[in-house]
């Protein structure tokens, strides 16, 4: 929880300040109709009056907390997720990207809306790395989405570990905050989730380039096993550079070392650049 999450009784109040409320609405009806679908996401409402989200409480253990009893330790492989983990993550992701995206009225995947304002943002000397990467970064993600034949999906927009609950009934997972929901390439949302892991030093401690080349491709097999469609393993890598530098930016404003910053925009280039390497 933190301070605009709380937990008052059997619900979870999300406060939402400052939101325009036509957003709200959609927000509201797009999670009915995934509800009704069958994704096993928190039905919603809103209290105007209090500028609040209000969902049930999930009896079951958050994600993360889920990964590192499993992990026991953080460890400096990319093969560290179990496959009991994983097939349980990609289910749930599976059946989003599965829904009927004309439905939801999704607006395409905008990948550098969270990077851009950081950019502006922030400062430092490695600032300007960090934007000529981001030029050329979008330049390549554009040319190979361009030629791919993969019709695009409803995506989460924000995918990780964090975004989900397990159950303590059955051990299914739960789908939280559709707040970024877009439509747009399924590899962005695998990507994010490998990308996330390894920038977690909670999860991973180790090298972050050959984590990521080895963890993303064993998310997207088992990706693959429930939404029967291949990933594209340069999209993979493209998203997940740009996910790499989006958590770069936001990991410095939390008070990343500039050492560490740079291990993670140099993983970001070598994605940027070169096929996955082989493992």
């Amino acid at each position: 929880m933190s301070e605009s999450v709380q937990r008052r009784g059997d619900e979870v109040h999300k406060r939402v300040a400052d939101v325009n409320e036509d957003d709200i609405r959609i927000l509201l009806r797009r999670t009915q109709r995934l509800v009704a679908a069958g994704l096993r996401t928190p039905s919603v409402r809103y209290e105007s009056a209090h500028e609040l989200l209000i969902f049930p409480w999930i009896d079951g253990t958050p994600g993360r907390s889920a990964l590192r009893e499993q992990l026991g330790q953080p460890l400096p492989d990319g093969a560290c997720v179990p496959l009991s983990f994983m097939d349980a993550v990609f289910r749930i992701l599976a059946g989003l990207h599965g829904a009927a995206g004309g439905e939801l009225g999704l607006q395409p995947l905008d990948p550098w809306r969270r990077i851009d304002p950081r950019l502006r943002a922030q400062k430092g000397r490695w600032l300007y790395e960090a934007r000529l990467l981001r030029v050329s970064l979008a330049a390549t993600l554009a040319t190979v989405s361009a030629g791919t034949q993969a019709l695009p999906v409803p995506v989460h927009g924000d995918f990780h570990v964090g975004q989900l609950v397990f159950d303590a009934t059955d051990g299914g997972a739960w789908l939280l905050d559709l707040d970024d929901l877009a439509v747009g390439a399924a590899e962005s949302d695998v990507a994010n989730f490998a990308a996330h892991v390894v920038t977690s030093d909670d999860l991973h401690q180790g090298d972050v380039f050959g984590a990521f080349a080895v963890l993303v491709r064993r998310l997207a097999a088992r990706y693959e096993r429930f939404a029967s469609r291949p990933c594209d393993e340069d999209l993979l890598r493209l998203y997940g550079a740009a996910a790499l530098l989006r958590r770069a930016l936001k990991l410095s404003h939390q008070g990343l070392s500039e050492s560490r910053l740079r291990i993670l925009l140099k993983a970001c280039e070598k994605l940027a650049n070169a096929p996955l390497p082989r493992t």
